[in-house]
């Protein structure tokens, strides 16, 4: 009798484990289906080119001080890159999916991208992030000046009060 139910937790805990590993190989699937590695690297490569691209060129600074900053940005952005690899990134967002999607909903999901409409999707997916990026760019063109303005406000109201002003 023990026996049987050694034999009968193991064989549940085997269950358990493969239904598990069903679970992610699922999650692993849709993420590849989507793309996210690709659009990882696109995304970094995109933020990239608008930051460089967006670099304010204050009055204070000059074209070589500009240039500097440039660099800089386009350094931190080739680390962000390299240090958030698909590689490096992969298990833990199989660990979200598997969190958040039961195997069922992530059978469902893998199914629509696999339709012609599902792979048309995932297809349009960099021209819509470049639209959104183009968007939110042209949002920063009108934020940055309050920004700045209000940068410029805290400041001058610290000099009154004898504080200073750290960037």
């Amino acid at each position: 009798m023990c026996i049987l139910i050694v034999v009968g937790v193991f064989a549940l805990l085997s269950l358990s484990y493969a239904q598990e590993d069903v679970h992610k190989q699922l999650a692993e699937e849709l993420l590849l289906l989507v793309e996210v590695d690709k659009n990882i690297e696109r995304t970094f490569e995109m933020m990239k080119q608008t930051q460089i691209k967006n670099i304010p060129l204050a009055k204070e600074l000059s074209k070589e001080d500009s240039e500097k900053i440039a660099s800089m940005q386009g350094n931190v952005m080739d680390i962000m890159v390299k240090e958030m690899r698909w590689d490096k990134l992969k298990e833990d967002f199989i660990d979200i999916y598997v969190d958040v999607f039961t195997k069922e909903e992530l059978e469902g999901v893998i199914a629509f991208y696999k339709t012609p409409v599902g792979q048309k999707f995932i297809k349009k997916q960099p021209e819509l992030m470049q639209r959104r990026l183009a968007k939110i760019d042209k949002q920063m063109t009108t934020i940055m000046p309050k920004i700045q303005r209000a940068i410029q406000d805290m400041k001058e109201t610290l000099k009154k009060s004898g504080g200073e002003f750290q960037e």
